[in-house]
Parts: C-alpha cells; sequence; structure tokens
C-alpha cells in the first residue's frame, strides 16, 4: 500500500512536491520507492526523474542509508532532493537514521 507525503523542497524558489511511495524491509535492508505525482503541475525543471529508490540498512540505533550511484547520475538538486525526501519520510514513518 503506498503512502503520499508532499516534500517542500527549500531551492531557490521552495516547491511541494506530491510523492507517492513505499517502503519494502527485507531482512536487514529497507528500501523506499518514491513516485513523483504531477496531478496536474509541471515537474520542475531541475527535478530530472520520476522514480527512486532509496535503499538503508537496519542497525541497532536506526537505518543507515546507503550509497545509491543511480540517485547521484543526476544534478546536484536532484540528489538533494533525494536525500531530503529520505529524511522527511522517515520522519513521518517515526524511523529512526542512524548517524553511522
Amino acid at each position: 500500500m503506498s503512502n503520499s507525503i508532499t516534500v517542500i523542497y527549500p531551492g531557490e524558489e521552495p516547491e511541494a512536491i506530491l510523492l507517492n511511495y513505499d517502503i519494502e524491509l527485507t531482512g536487514k535492508r529497507q528500501t523506499i520507492t518514491c513516485y513523483i505525482v504531477n496531478e496536474g503541475v509541471a515537474q520542475p525543471v531541475w527535478l530530472q526523474l520520476k522514480k527512486f529508490s532509496i535503499p538503508s540498512l537496519k542497525e541497532a540505533k536506526g537505518y543507515l542509508p546507503v550509497f545509491e550511484q543511480a540517485n547521484n547520475n543526476n544534478n546536484i538538486d536532484t540528489s538533494l532532493f533525494i536525500d531530503h525526501v529520505y529524511r522527511q519520510i522517515m520522519g513521518q514513518e517515526k524511523l529512526v537514521i542512524s548517524e553511522g
């Protein structure tokens, strides 16, 4: 079942972007898969994708994000947006991000 979140990305002109997401936990690996929902609103020019996944590993003190090369093949705003989305979703789900 997908959940929804509206993320305010604090770029030059802050923009509200609606996403649907699913969280899958396989063993210690958590994967958050996100889908941009446009609903009649043009996607920001800097946002270079409509779907992305954010992996992390479950540890004793929380979830440790795992580097995902595919998330860094985009412009810097898209990469920073993905990191921002991860923090927002983890907060909404009341999941702790490990400091490593």
